[in-house]
């Protein structure tokens, strides 16, 4: 098991025991006898407890279990990811002016020392593709476009997981609003028939499911897409940028030949 599921073992443990107390919770309190109000100011009272206890029996009722584990590990990703997308830890752009600057004088051990130094995904990437290129056999432009794919496909670790994350919140939340309206309407139908309070209750509680998918699919969503636009944009300027560096290094090695010091 990764690290990535240990760390997501916790919390899932956490809401599964909060759910069974919740669960707990609510079958003492439909068997104890309710108690006549005896005086008017235990009304509001009671009105704000009846609220609270709402909210409480929505969020937590079991229904709601897999959409708890989806905005886990939904969070746990989007954090992960923010970290792994870190600007520093992908592109620096004064390693890439350095760089072109060492191609534009043919000097590409100083180009391949000042890659290597850099730490940065897209530098490690560079340093590899110019020690390739120096051993020969493979041109400039093809080694470094070659490593730059290599290493920004990692960058798109697991933002497949949030898009689907994003988009099955809401079956979830949907499927939690049905199994509620059902199970209540199937406890009205045993008891008899209910008022218009237990239906309006039974209905509340139910929609927490649908809110609760819309919530977690909205950020998942974007965070997703801007992930994705992140790392989209490291790939155009890196590509931009070793254009640079093969235009630079072809108008050296031709000032070279030219001069007939190569």
């Amino acid at each position: 098991m990764s690290v990535f599921f240990r760390r997501l073992l916790a919390p899932a443990l956490f809401l599964l025991l909060c759910s069974a107390c919740a669960v707990a919770a609510d079958d003492s309190a439909s068997v104890a006898p309710s108690e006549p109000v005896s005086t008017g100011e235990a009304a509001p009272a009671g009105a704000k407890a009846a609220k609270v206890d709402i909210v409480s029996e929505g969020l937590f009722h079991w229904p709601m279990i897999p959409l708890w584990l989806v905005s886990f590990a939904m969070v746990a990703c989007v954090f992960e990811r923010a970290r792994a997308l870190r600007s520093r830890t992908l592109l620096d752009q004064a390693m890439v002016d350095e760089v072109v600057e060492h191609m534009g004088e043919a000097d590409l051990a100083a180009a391949q020392a000042t890659a290597e130094a850099s730490d940065t995904v897209v530098g490690r990437a560079w340093g590899t593709a110019l020690h390739e290129f120096s051993l020969g056999g493979v041109g400039l432009q093809e080694a470094m476009v070659t490593a730059t794919t290599r290493s920004i496909r990692p960058l798109k670790r697991r933002l497949p997981a949030i898009a689907t994350m994003g988009v099955i919140s809401p079956l979830l939340g949907l499927f939690a609003t049905v199994i509620g309206i059902i199970i209540s309407f199937g406890q009205m139908g045993a008891e008899g028939g209910a008022d218009k309070a237990q239906l309006a209750r039974a209905i509340g509680v139910a929609l927490f499911g649908t809110a609760g998918g819309i919530i977690i699919a909205v950020p998942a969503i974007v965070a997703g897409r801007y992930f994705l636009a992140k790392i989209n944009g490291v790939a155009e300027l890196a590509d931009a940028a070793i254009g640079r560096m093969n235009l630079a290094y072809s108008r050296a090695v031709a000032e070279l030949d030219a001069a007939g010091k190569r």
